[in-house]
């Protein structure tokens, strides 16, 4: 396989934001009396934004408009942000896997459900910034995962075939989507959300281990 690019997404991948982001998701349903148990709260990990407070809106037991609900949740939970523990929950291996690649001249890329902020403040504050050459939102696009376009956008910026590229992806949505723009996607096995992860080409319990099967694939064009 003639690999052109390798594209991370963050949730789950880069950073192990998602537990975070269920039991704070939790507290709130709770503090609001909303009674879902923490396995339907795992629904929500891979989610967009706009798809979690969707789903939020469903559980609650009177009418309640998205931006109502949205502003209720942000008022909520700021004095704790998922800004302030980036450096703390880094994967294991992430910098030694980014370095690795780009010391072999393989653009990296980021594909992400969240907004362009946390993307751009997870990258400063975890000293990976220097490592990409692309960042995509999926808030900056019409469809978000699990539709095929975060991923086919990031080819075009990049200026690569899509069956060229290699995706490290952990959630159904976005494995789901990286198939669905040709890509060669690896997954990163995650057992705690119960996602279908059967679509992955092939799958790594960790970065460690998946950087090997990068490393494979790139020895097989030698």
């Amino acid at each position: 396989m003639k690999i052109e690019a390798v594209i991370f997404d963050m949730d789950g991948v880069l950073v192990d934001t998602e537990p975070f982001y269920m039991y704070r998701v939790k507290q709130f349903l709770d503090s609001h009396r909303i009674k879902v148990s923490m396995k339907d709260v795992y629904r929500l990990a891979g989610s967009s934004q706009k798809e979690t407070f969707e789903i939020m809106q469903s559980w609650w037991p009177t009418s309640i408009s998205i931006q109502e609900l949205k502003s209720m949740y942000q008022q909520a939970t700021q004095l704790v942000r998922v800004q302030d523990i980036y450096p703390y929950i880094l994967q294991p291996y992430t910098k030694i896997i980014l370095r690795q690649l780009s010391e072999k001249g393989i653009p990296l890329a980021i594909a992400s459900a969240s907004n362009k902020v946390l993307i751009d403040s997870m990258c400063t504050s975890c000293g990976i910034d220097s490592y990409f050459s692309f960042k995509q939102s999926g808030e900056d696009l019409q469809r978000s995962k699990p539709y095929p376009d975060i991923y086919l956008e990031v080819a075009k910026q990049l200026q690569v075939n899509p069956k060229n590229c290699i995706v490290v992806e952990d959630s159904t949505y976005g494995i789901r989507a990286a198939k669905d723009a040709g890509m060669y996607v690896i997954a990163k096995e995650d057992k705690r959300f119960h996602y279908d992860q059967s679509p992955a080409d092939i799958c790594g319990s960790d970065l460690f281990e998946i950087y090997t099967i990068i490393k494979n694939k790139l020895n097989e064009v030698k």
